[in-house]
């Protein structure tokens, strides 16, 4: 499993290699400021492009904007812009500890300031689809699902009139709702430990934060009227089981809400199959769906709430 997913990586970062980002600092308060790699089709098309905004994975704990899905680089040349985003971790090496919403917050703050910067950066303010793996994917769903509740936008105070609505999630092997996994689960992970990443998230044991967890879970804040989900997953992944999607993907069905649940007989966690063959060409259409949505249902500029 950990070679799988450090490979995948790997094929991510040398896919970046080939295009050249501008890093921009999206979000400056007191205690520093947090950036964002923005990817621009290098293809004749002129703009505005539609946004793919990619959340990285590792935990909560781990990991960094460069590490994509070589899939999600793929669609650059695709002429899609790409927006790669820092967030903070909930726990670092020096200590520092950060719990949930923040990184919602966080998340949110970038959407605001690529919409608000739409124009001179070249992007459709109207197509910006969120996307992640595991962690990542649980960060690109909650912010498509809680655009209308304070708690999750937070308090930053960067460009507050601007919309932070998606047309589309992409989660790869996302946790869904961390207290429906079961407490036999014999993963890598135990959700229920007091050491656990989810704990690190919670700001304690799961048992003890149920109040912050459910502002976490992507099944209790989904409602009717989200935005399309593509959910993609392994049925061997032994981080997040696969249940995690099965259980969002029913939510979403009885909410009406257009969903796709791609689950992957023998796929992994960070398997680097999600990114080939049929995965890939679901993804592709996937977002082809959204562009000809968008195309054939132009709405009012998201550009102020």
């Amino acid at each position: 499993m950990l070679a799988k997913g450090i490979y995948s990586s790997i094929r991510g970062k040398i896919a970046a290699a080939k295009h050249k980002p501008k890093t921009l600092t999206y979000l400056r308060e007191k205690g520093g400021s947090l950036e964002l790699d923005l990817f621009l089709p290098d293809i004749n098309k002129s703009g505005p492009f539609p946004v793919l905004i990619w959340f990285h994975g590792g935990a909560w704990v781990l990991g960094s904007r460069r590490d994509i899905e070589k899939i999600i680089i793929d669609q650059i040349n695709r002429g899609f812009a790409l927006a790669s985003v820092s967030y903070t971790l909930a726990e670092t090496k020096d200590g520092k500890k950060t719990h949930w919403p923040s990184q919602c917050h966080e998340a949110n703050a970038a959407i605001r300031f690529l919409r608000a910067n739409a124009k001179e950066l070249n992007l459709d303010p109207n197509i910006f689809i969120t996307c992640g793996m595991s962690a990542g994917g649980h960060l690109a769903s909650m912010v498509a699902v809680t655009t209308d509740s304070k708690v999750h936008q937070g308090t930053i105070r960067e460009h507050t009139e601007i919309s932070t609505e998606v047309s589309g999630v992409i989660a790869f092997y996302a946790p869904t709702d961390f207290e429906s996994v079961p407490r036999d689960f014999d993963g890598l992970i135990d959700y229920y430990s007091a050491d656990s990443p989810v704990a690190k998230l919670l700001g304690g044991p799961l048992d003890d934060r149920q109040e912050i967890s459910n502002l976490c879970s992507i099944y209790k804040n989904v409602k009717h009227g989200s935005p399309a989900f593509l959910l993609l997953h392994g049925d061997e992944d032994p981080v997040v089981p696969v249940s995690q999607s099965e259980l969002l993907e029913k939510k979403l069905l009885e909410l009406g809400v257009p969903v796709t649940l791609r689950k992957e007989q023998g796929l992994t966690h960070c398997d680097y199959r999600f990114n080939t063959g049929e995965n890939a060409a679901a993804i592709e259409n996937f977002l082809d769906e959204l562009l000809r949505k968008d195309s054939q249902n132009p709405t009012a500029s998201l550009l102020t709430c």
